[in-house]
């Protein structure tokens, strides 16, 4: 169990500018770095990446096509050469946290080269949507929104090996590796 690897984030994103400087300067906390894909933004998040970004945010490109999945391979197509044996990818969304640090549950996972996240989706109530100021920051709204249940689950890290493909048309590379039996939780506003 190495604690010596970085973890690389992709982030597809679009029309999210009321949370997305937010979210990413969380992510920026546990990710090495954090390269983000504006799949066409019309609300200003393209322009506020751009703002914040530094050497963990970097904005890759824009581009309005038709969203799929896939897109993410398009990320890690274009940026596979900064990842080393044993570094870590990561699907982040623009809506989501982690309730603990990925950085810390990563350095426990021995041989497994994927590891599943457990998505606790918050939703608003009538008696939410009366009573919270939603023009106050995201940072200040967020933690009083307190309906949620634990939904789905899904794939969010995979090891980088140098071996690994990610075809064009595929939501995720071929043949991943082992799943690890621990699921990481994760914070998501939908």
């Amino acid at each position: 169990m190495s604690k010596d690897f970085k973890i690389h984030s992709i982030c597809v994103v679009k029309n999210e500018a009321d949370i997305v400087q937010y979210a990413l300067q969380e992510a920026s906390k546990w990710s090495d770095q954090i390269y983000v894909y504006d799949n066409g933004s019309t609300d200003g998040t393209w322009e506020i990446i751009l703002n914040i970004q530094n050497e963990k945010i970097i904005p890759w490109k824009q581009d309005p096509k038709p969203f799929r999945e896939s897109l993410r391979g398009e990320v890690f197509n274009a940026f596979k050469d900064r990842a080393n044996e044993g570094d870590w990818w990561c699907r982040l969304d623009a809506d989501e946290f982690y309730i603990h640090s990925p950085k810390d549950f990563l350095a426990n996972v021995s041989s497994s080269h994927v590891v599943w996240g457990i998505a606790v989706e918050y939703y608003l109530n009538q008696n939410d949507t009366n009573s919270l100021d939603f023009t106050q920051a995201i940072e200040q709204l967020l933690p009083e929104i307190r309906l949620y249940k634990a939904e789905n689950s899904e794939a969010r890290f995979f090891r980088h090996r140098s071996h690994l493909i990610w075809q064009i048309n595929n939501a995720w590379p071929n043949h991943m590796g082992l799943v690890h039996p621990e699921r990481i939780l994760y914070k998501h506003y939908k």
